[in-house]
């Protein structure tokens, strides 16, 4: 069976997959597709999209370049890597300034006392972790884990080292099962996103 690269994006209701760099299909969010391509059956997942998603991405970029006009460009890679490393949804990007790559970013969602939640986590060039923000927290407990204060002990963290709960990653009141869900699913996007550009996967 041939591969082929897919990467789907959801942003604002509306969500786009490719293949390669070209779009070939566009479907409305809370859909799961099964999309036949070349005879091929692959089955891609979605995210829940939300209102000022993309303005809330924009701010956080902005954070960490205030100075530098950023664009993003979609990354595509083996979707089996997102089972290998126990994640459910994960979309990658090329942040550049002009034409040289100054960062990744990675938008991926874990799980929560009821339900899941996305968060977004921005990379240097070297792949060291520079910010990382909820975007959309669902569930009425946990969301104490929004805190920047507690965030910012994955940052300067590089390829899931250092990162495990509870030893390097401290526990925060009111977020016994989100902030443990959190720090998993951060460690495990670091090592897909070192493997992800080490293989040169994304690279379009």
């Amino acid at each position: 069976m041939l591969k082929q690269k897919v990467n789907v994006i959801t942003f604002q209701g509306l969500q786009l997959v490719f293949l390669g760099e070209r779009l070939i299909f566009k479907q409305m969010k809370h859909i799961t597709i099964l999309l036949f391509t070349l005879g091929l059956a692959l089955h891609v997942p979605t995210v829940q999209a939300h209102n000022g998603v993309d303005r809330k991405v924009e701010k956080n970029i902005a954070k960490v370049w205030p100075k530098h006009e950023i664009s993003r460009k979609p990354m595509v890679f083996d979707t089996l890597m997102i089972d290998k490393y126990g994640l459910t949804e994960v979309h990658l990007f090329k942040l550049s300034n002009d034409s040289y790559i100054v960062g990744y970013l990675a938008i991926s969602s874990a799980k929560g006392r009821f339900e899941s939640f996305d968060y977004l986590m921005i990379f240097d060039s070297e792949m060291v972790i520079r910010r990382i923000d909820i975007l959309v927290y669902r569930s009425s407990y946990g969301g104490e884990i929004a805190s920047q204060s507690w965030l910012k002990q994955f940052y300067g963290k590089q390829d899931g080292v250092d990162m495990e709960f509870d030893k390097d990653i401290d526990t925060i009141s009111g977020a016994t099962i989100s902030a443990p869900s959190m720090a998993k699913s951060v460690k495990s996007v670091s090592r897909l996103m070192v493997e992800v550009s080490t293989k040169k996967t994304g690279a379009q």
